[in-house]
């Protein structure tokens, strides 16, 4: 493991960075979602509705995630709900894309691309949730 990868999962390092970038990756596509619905939901053979909904949690998701992260004191049990709330995704994504037959093969792709970020939140909400300077 290289310096900078030990570094990034040391449980030394702060959480409150990772919640920050989780809550502007999900604003962002939230933003991304909800703006381009249309096209999301033609490119992807989505119904607009279920682009929307998602696009629409994602907005009420990154308020929350940004609010956790400049409480201060950071709280632990904020810190498990955005991992819980992370991880949940990460497994629906896992299921969607495993189902024959749900999604074409591009939002299959879609999926497993916005997933990858999630799943590196997750992972470093786990590895600092009880660094909480």
């Amino acid at each position: 493991m290289t310096t900078t990868a030990a570094s990034l999962l040391s449980p030394a390092a702060p959480v409150r960075p990772v919640l920050w970038a989780n809550a502007v990756f999900c604003a962002g596509s939230a933003v991304f979602m909800l703006a381009a619905s249309g096209w999301l939901s033609t490119e992807l053979d989505l119904a607009r509705p279920v682009v929307l909904a998602v696009g629409a949690a994602l907005a009420a998701y990154a308020p929350l995630v940004a609010w956790f992260a400049n409480h201060r004191p950071l709280r632990r049990a904020h810190v498990m709900l955005v991992f819980q709330g992370d991880l949940a995704w990460c497994l629906g994504a896992v299921v969607l894309i495993a189902i024959p037959d749900l999604l074409t093969n591009t939002a299959r792709l879609w999926l497993a691309i916005i997933s990858i970020p999630v799943l590196d939140f997750t992972v470093l909400q786990w590895v600092r949730r009880d660094s909480l300077a």
